[in-house]
């Protein structure tokens, strides 16, 4: 997932409440990321954190800081993509990214996270199973994609469902093994051809024309 540096949801610390609400409102957003004016990080706050301030007595004109919840979950631009996906989730649905001196860098949203699982569930068609085709359909497949490879060539079909490499390169054959007949699969019979999104990687000889 992408770091989202977008500015919207970034409310600065003396803001009020009403600003918070008001920012939240014009946006549509349902969280918002309070910062100081050297955008270090002061903490997340939602409209459930607003209301519960309000209800314990706070009013429109206090600071924002005081609904602010001081201890979110934060991560660094180095966070690998499954720890990222693994944190994301209906309740944390906003992790702020910081540096080192805990300056906002920007922020992973579950929104995103959504869209990325939606794509997923897609099914894409790799026609020409050569030295592109089979190499994308298999990380592809190791991505969580599903997907059909399809060639014309029925031998190497065959020899593809048995986890035989048509030709070398480093790790295929570990990948076919994993991928193979499974996430990927492979057809000589165009009719069958069905999906989502086709990729064409067939060879394109030159002539003199």
């Amino acid at each position: 997932m992408k770091i989202n540096k977008q500015h919207d949801i970034v409310i600065n610390k003396n803001s009020t409440i009403f600003n918070a609400l008001t920012q939240l409102e014009n946006t549509k957003k349902k969280h918002l990321i309070c910062v100081d004016d050297n955008m270090k990080l002061v903490g997340v706050v939602n409209d459930g954190d607003i209301r519960r301030s309000l209800i314990a007595g706070s009013n429109l004109d206090s600071s924002v800081t005081v609904s602010v919840n001081h201890s979110p979950v934060v991560l660094n631009s180095q966070t690998t993509q499954k720890e990222i996906e693994k944190m994301l989730s209906i309740r944390i649905r906003i992790i702020p990214i910081i540096d080192e001196r805990n300056t906002l860098v920007g922020y992973y949203d579950f929104k995103e996270k959504k869209s990325q699982i939606s794509i997923k569930n897609r099914s894409i068609a790799i026609i020409g199973m050569g030295y592109v085709g089979l190499t994308l359909g298999l990380l592809l497949a190791d991505s969580g994609f599903k997907v059909i490879g399809y060639d014309l060539n029925s031998d190497m079909i065959n020899k593809l469902k048995k986890f035989i490499p048509p030709f070398y390169e480093n790790g295929l054959e570990n990948y076919l093994k994993l991928h193979a007949n499974r996430s990927i699969k492979f057809i000589d019979n165009i009719s069958l051809l069905k999906s989502d999104i086709y990729i064409i990687t067939v060879g394109t000889p030159l002539k003199k024309k």
